[in-house]
C-alpha cells in the first residue's frame, strides 16, 4: 500500500486504469444517485463524515419523502442517466423509513422507467425480498476493510453483519457488489472466495488503507424498535433477563447428555469438566448437569489474548469488575469511569468484554474456577490436537485444551476428566494456518 501512495498520480492513475480495464473493460454506466438521507448517524464509522464520531459541517436532513424521491428519479432520466442510486446514512431503516422506499421505487419501476440500485445499510431477507418484489435491481454494500482491522474503524456494528446482509440480498436475487480494498482482497481470501460462491460482485479498491458486544448492541437496539412483531433470538447467555435463563437452560441437554453416557461407562461422574467461554452459553450447557455435585471439580476458561494487560486480553474474571451491560449486572472490563473496554483475543467467539450473569455468580461463589489460556497457547493447543487426534478444535475450544494442557498439575493422572470440544476449527482455519506457517 505504501508502494502505492508514493507513487506519482500519473503512475497511480495508471494502475487505476489498468483495474478499470481488467473488471470494467470500456462498458460505462450512467447512474445517478441522490442522497436520501443525510446525517443524523449514530453509528461510529471513522472513515465516514456522517457518523457520530465526527463534526464534519455538512447539510443532514431525514428520509426524503415518496414524491421527492421519484421526482428525482424523473429528473435523472431526463438528463440521460441509465441507472438511479437511492442512498442512505445510518446503518438501519426504520420500518417507516423502509414502506417510503419500497413505494417510492415500485412508483419509478412503473411511472419513470429507470433501473434502480441503493445502498441502504444493513437489510435482512424479508426486507431486501420487498424491495426486490418493488423493483429494485441492485444492492451497494460496502465492507470498507477486513474482519480483523473492522474493530478499529468501527464498534456500532459488526463484520459479520456486513457479510450477512450480502448473503440475504444474494438470496433475494439481488445483484450485489461488494468494495474491498486491494490488500484486504488478500488478507480475507477465504471471505472473498466466500462472497464470490455466494454471488456477490468484488470491485478491487486500490486507495486508502485496506465483534460480538457490538452485534449484541444492534440487536437489542434493532428489537427494542420492533418488538411487538419480531422474536428476539439470542446464541449466548447475555442481555436482558429471561434470555440468559432460556439460553441456559436450552444448551443444558449437553451436560445432561454427558451425565447419562458417563454414568452408564465410567460407573461414576467425572472428578472435573473443563469449556471455555465468555458469554457462557456452551459451558453453562455442560456445567448445570453438575454444579449439584460438589465431587466435580468445574473449570471455566476465558480469552487470556496476549497477555493480562489492560487492553491485550479478554479475561473479564482477571481484569473486570461487576457492572451493567446489555441489561444484566455481571463481571465487566471496564475503566475506572464505568465505561466498557474492549476486549482481545484471537478467537471471535470469546471477544466479548463480560460474563454472563449466571457463570458470573458460579464464579462469584466459588462453585466454578475462572481460568484463562493465551493466544500461543491456544494456537499450540490447535496444533496438538490435530497431530494426536486428528481433530482440528475451534479457537475456543483449543483454549480449553490448552489450559489442560498447561496446568497438568492440577489433575490427577489416573482423573477422569470431560473436556468440553464446543466447536470445529473450520472457521477459523485461515487465521491457524497464518499464526503456524506465517502469511
Amino acid at each position: 500500500m505504501m508502494d502505492l501512495l508514493s507513487l506519482p498520480t500519473a503512475e497511480l492513475l495508471k494502475e487505476a486504469d489498468r483495474i478499470r480495464r481488467s473488471f470494467t473493460a470500456n462498458r460505462v454506466e450512467k447512474c445517478a444517485i441522490l442522497n436520501a438521507k443525510s446525517g443524523l448517524c449514530a453509528e461510529d464509522c471513522k472513515f465516514c463524515a456522517q457518523s457520530a464520531r465526527h463534526s464534519a459541517a455538512i447539510s443532514t436532513h431525514s428520509l426524503k419523502s415518496r414524491k421527492e424521491i421519484v421526482d428525482a428519479a424523473r429528473g435523472a432520466k431526463e438528463i440521460g442517466a441509465e441507472r438511479y442510486g437511492i442512498v442512505t446514512s445510518g446503518n438501519r431503516l426504520t420500518p417507516g423509513e423502509l414502506k417510503t422506499i419500497v413505494a417510492a421505487i415500485s412508483e419509478i419501476k412503473e411511472s419513470v422507467g429507470i433501473r434502480t440500485c441503493a445502498s441502504l445499510g444493513t437489510l435482512d431477507n424479508m426486507q431486501l425480498t420487498t424491495l426486490k418484489d418493488a423493483g429494485l435491481e441492485r444492492y451497494h454494500h460496502n465492507i470498507e476493510t477486513s474482519e480483523r482491522f473492522y474493530p478499529k474503524i468501527v464498534t456500532t456494528h459488526t463484520f459479520k453483519e456486513r457479510i450477512d446482509t450480502i448473503m440475504a440480498a444474494k438470496v433475494c436475487g439481488l445483484e450485489v457488489q461488494v468494495f474491498m480494498g486491494v490488500k484486504d482482497i488478500k488478507r480475507q481470501a477465504s471471505n472473498v472466495r466466500k462472497m464470490k460462491l455466494l454471488g456477490a460482485e468484488i470491485i478491487p479498491v486500490d486507495i486508502g488503507s485496506g465483534v460480538l458486544k457490538d452485534a449484541v448492541s444492534d440487536t437489542l437496539r434493532e428489537w427494542a424498535s420492533c418488538s411487538r412483531d419480531t422474536l428476539y433470538l439470542m446464541g449466548s447467555t447475555v442481555g436482558p433477563h429471561p434470555f440468559p435463563m432460556m439460553v441456559a437452560a436450552f444448551q443444558a441437554v449437553i451436560g445432561e447428555e454427558t451425565r447419562r453416557q458417563f454414568l452408564k461407562r465410567e460407573g461414576g461422574l467425572p472428578d472435573a469438566i473443563i469449556a471455555a467461554g465468555s458469554g457462557g452459553s456452551n459451558a453453562l450447557g455442560m456445567f448445570k448437569a453438575f454444579t449439584g455435585d460438589e465431587g466435580v471439580r468445574l473449570y471455566f476458561v476465558e480469552g487470556g489474548g496476549e497477555g493480562l494487560g489492560a487492553e491485550n486480553s479478554a479475561a473479564a474474571f482477571q481484569l473486570g469488575r461487576p457492572g451493567v451491560i446489555h441489561g444484566a449486572l455481571m463481571q465487566v472490563l471496564q475503566d475506572e469511569h464505568g465505561q466498557v473496554m474492549p476486549s482481545k483475543t484471537r478467537s471471535a467467539g470469546l471477544n466479548y468484554p463480560a460474563r454472563g450473569p449466571e457463570i458470573s455468580h458460579l464464579c462469584e461463589t466459588g462453585r466454578v474456577k475462572a481460568c484463562y489460556s493465551f493466544d500461543d497457547e491456544v494456537f499450540d493447543a490447535v496444533v496438538t490436537m490435530a497431530e494426536t487426534e486428528g481433530m482440528i478444535p475451534a479457537l475456543e475450544t483449543a483454549h480449553a485444551v490448552a489450559y489442560v494442557m498447561n496446568h497438568k498439575e492440577e489433575f490427577e493422572d489416573d482423573a477422569a476428566i470431560v473436556l468440553n470440544y464446543s466447536g470445529r476449527g473450520d472457521k477459523d482455519i485461515d487465521t491457524i494456518m497464518r499464526h503456524v506457517y506465517g502469511p
